[in-house]
């Protein structure tokens, strides 16, 4: 399951994207033959036009990554409630959870893929679209009046080219300077007139795009993105509103319910041992994927055939199911201890209306189960249990990592 971070670029991500490859520093400007020069990193923010379509953006972005991070925040809950309840509650009814958990997770990851494609396919449109208005701005001033403009950024003065020149503002510093007129400000007003790209920002932002491209087949022909997809705006996130079943806990309760990854925020013991397993399969990951990029290529960057190197990917292969199964085991082990605990402070639990928990593994956000949630009180008895906090300590202790030998 793809855990993701989409953050809202708006002005940044269209500064970048609007004018293309790096320009030329001072240091490295051309000759001052030049009739002037202009820094393209400057004219975003001296546009009215961009920013009127940054504040745009960021609306929409931000609504994209909303979504994304809802749904993905919900599928990580889920992932690790059903993790901590594998071995304590009814195993038919536990695999319907993961198998569902499973589906949610694939059609997550094809959503998102889908959205990044678009976020591509819109930094790229506003790219094309602001550096055709920064030719045209160019070829207008130099139809006016012969003579190149060239991009240059200035290069900012240090402390020392301050002092030379009697401190900020000063006089003329020693640093080389860009070439001839500053047409910044000029080229950034054009934009704001520029009819043509007025036009080509309302298409972009009306979905004007183009099919949305995720990647390509086997015969290198281009795979569309397919399904709940608007082809005038973003992929589809999926959310999901679907009350499930409350689930007994080693055959104790059911009629209210606890969802398990939210009892992490209860007490520091239990979130220390699950981030330590966290931490251990993240740095064996990470030591096996060190070794695959070591693997032989041949010159298209395809692996070797040979029998050492298919060996040493089956090896890679194996320790990386050895991982998946480690973190699951720990994380089972974990959510007994907890069981256990729990089961042994049903009574003391009556008073505050959880004596007959059981267990949610559909995360809140997806509606929960059907009863009262009462996870905060659980996690709060649990919190106070001595024995509990000390058989978690003991428990985060004794992890090791997974074995990621390839001998």
């Amino acid at each position: 399951m793809p855990r993701v971070s989409v953050r809202s670029l708006p002005l940044l991500l269209l500064a970048a994207a609007a004018l293309g490859p790096s320009p030329v520093l001072a240091d490295d400007a051309p000759p001052t033959e030049a009739r002037g020069h202009y820094d393209p990193t400057a004219i975003p923010s001296r546009s009215s036009l961009f920013q009127s379509i940054g504040a745009s953006s960021a609306r929409t972005f931000e609504a994209v990554e909303k979504a994304l991070g809802r749904t993905d925040g919900a599928l990580a809950k889920s992932d690790l409630s059903v993790a901590l309840a594998r071995d304590a509650v009814d195993g038919a009814a536990w695999s319907l959870a993961k198998a569902r958990l499973d589906s949610r997770s694939e059609t997550f990851a094809y959503e998102f893929k889908g959205t990044q494609a678009r976020f591509d396919q819109v930094g790229a449109a506003y790219e094309d679209a602001f550096m055709a208005a920064v030719e045209r701005a160019i070829t207008s001033l130099q139809s006016e009046k012969p003579g190149a403009i060239l991009e240059c950024v200035p290069k900012p003065q240090s402390a020392l080219d301050s002092l030379a020149g009697g401190g900020p503002g000063g006089g003329d510093s020693a640093a080389p300077s860009c070439p001839g007129t500053d047409f910044t400000d000029e080229i950034a007003r054009r934009w704001d007139g520029d009819d043509a790209l007025e036009a080509r920002l309302l298409d972009i932002v009306g979905g004007e795009l183009g099919p949305l491209v995720i990647g390509t087949g086997a015969d290198g022909a281009p795979m569309e993105y397919g399904g709940a997809l608007d082809s005038r705006g973003w992929p589809t996130v999926s959310a999901y509103d679907e009350p499930d079943t409350t689930l007994a806990i080693s055959g104790h309760g059911g009629a209210s319910w606890l969802h398990p990854a939210d009892l992490k925020v209860s007490f520091p013991e239990l979130a220390e041992a699950l981030d330590r397993i966290d931490e251990l399969a993240t740095e064996s990951r990470a030591t096996l994927s060190e070794a695959a990029a070591t693997l032989p290529r041949d010159e298209s960057g395809r692996l070797l055939q040979d029998e050492p190197t298919q060996a040493r990917v089956g090896a890679i292969q194996t320790r990386a199911k050895g991982i998946r199964v480690f973190t699951e085991d720990a994380r089972a082990s974990v959510g007994a201890t907890l069981w256990e605990a729990l089961n042994k402070g049903r009574k003391k639990g009556k008073k505050d209306g959880w004596s007959d928990v059981g267990v949610c593994l559909n995360p809140p956000a997806f509606g929960g189960c059907e009863g009262a949630d009462v996870t905060d009180a659980v996690g709060a008895f649990l919190a106070g249990d001595k024995k509990l906090q000390a058989a978690l300590t003991e428990l985060h202790q004794g992890l090791s990592a997974p074995d990621t030998s390839l001998q």
